[in-house]
């Protein structure tokens, strides 16, 4: 069955229609809330606000603006990350981590003295995982949703409800600094980083 007719149906009352667009759904939605807060059961509590505000949102849900049921939802389960961290700074419960195997992937950017052991590798992840905590809550989604998510600008716009040049300098600002605080912990610790 389409999914616009399992909206149309969900919109009606049948749970079953809805079920289906958990199903349909879900994966997307953690994916989202654990790339954002790396913690299993933050994200499947985020996965399950997000359905129950849409749920609840669901009979005045219109397609708008090109917004789909897709968008709308991760727009729910970001605002729902957001709200949840702001929660977590406000008492200081909670630390997150948020560029576990990352470096791994980037290790390919380091040339010539590349680290040659296991603990020089993980302080050089403990950096940038610090760094990644100390963007602002926006700046480090958009730079989540590009990067690790594989999301395009025009998604992240619409998924945020701000303008494409909106995401691009969120995306501009965050990759700033975390080049530039790579750059000068790698010249500490005498590596040098690709210009490219």
């Amino acid at each position: 069955m389409e999914e616009s007719k399992l909206i149309e149906l969900a919109r009606q009352g049948q749970t079953e229609a809805f079920r289906r667009l958990f199903e349909l759904h879900r994966e997307k939605i953690m994916s989202i809330a654990y790339s954002y807060l790396r913690n299993t059961q933050d994200a499947e509590d985020i996965l399950q606000e997000t359905f129950i505000k849409a749920y609840q949102a669901l009979p005045s849900f219109q397609v708008k603006n090109r917004m789909n049921f897709s968008s709308w939802l991760t727009r729910i389960s970001i605002n729902c990350c957001l709200d949840l961290l702001r929660h977590y700074q406000a008492r200081q419960r909670k630390e997150t981590n948020w560029a576990q195997n990352q470096l791994t992937n980037s290790a390919g950017d380091l040339k010539g003295g590349n680290p040659e052991s296991v603990g020089q590798l993980q302080t050089l992840k403990d950096k940038i995982e610090n760094l990644l905590e100390k963007l602002p809550p926006k700046q480090r989604m958009v730079f989540i949703l590009r990067h690790y998510q594989g999301f395009t600008i025009r998604e992240i716009a619409e998924d945020m409800g701000v303008s494409e040049g909106t995401v691009k300098r969120m995306l501009f600002r965050a990759f700033g600094r975390i080049r530039k605080y790579l750059k000068n912990y790698l010249l500490e610790n005498n590596y040098e980083m690709s210009s490219g």
